[in-house]
């Protein structure tokens, strides 16, 4: 009977490159395919981490239950995503390509890679919810805009957001306000000299 456990899901950082590496390789070797590995570690770090990435690595990270909260030690990679974003002509709406899904043996059985899956189905809603709040953010005049950012900035409980039209990222506890938002979008009138 396996100890109870928690977990976090979050973005990689450029520390963690000879991880993400060595469970690209763990893969590889588990699909007996570990020849067939032409990057390294360099390549995953100019990837990942250069100026305007176009690839994303999620970290899940794996810390028993009855271990002290305060001990940062005790956290450890259990397993990652690595993903990016596609774009389909015919509907001209971005998705996530998942290329790598993986967790590491001693960690199977925990429901992570569930929970991965999850976390990157959250994001792909978020980042259509942004695009439908974006295609209606360019019909608006500025003051509706001014309007649903001042919305915005008031769901968000003075995390002060960036500008809508900066980016597609939105926390996860940020959704329900951008939805309610959305919400509101439809129902501000057009062409009344107010907006």
């Amino acid at each position: 009977e396996r100890a109870m456990t928690s977990f976090r899901i979050r973005a990689s950082r450029p520390d963690e490159v000879p991880e993400i590496f060595a469970m690209v390789c763990e893969l590889a070797e588990y699909e007996k395919a570990r020849h067939e590995v032409q990057s390294n570690e360099e390549l995953f770090a100019e990837a990942l981490f250069c100026a305007e990435p176009a690839v994303w690595c999620t970290i899940l990270e794996h810390h028993p239950e009855d271990a002290a909260a305060s001990d940062a030690d005790g956290w450890v990679i259990a397993g990652m995503a690595v993903w990016f974003r596609n774009f389909f002509t015919w509907t001209a709406k971005h998705s996530i390509y998942l290329d790598d899904l993986y967790v590491r043996e001693q960690y199977r059985g925990l429901g992570y890679g569930k929970a991965l899956l999850q976390h990157l189905a959250q994001r792909t809603a978020r980042l259509r919810l942004l695009q439908q709040l974006q295609e209606k953010w360019e019909g608006f005049g500025e003051g509706a805009k001014a309007v649903l950012q001042g919305r915005l900035d008031a769901a968000l409980a003075g995390a002060k957001a960036t500008p809508i039209l900066q980016g597609l990222e939105v926390k996860p506890e940020f959704g329900k306000a951008v939805e309610a938002i959305l919400g509101a979008a439809e129902e501000i009138a057009f062409g009344d000299g107010d907006y």
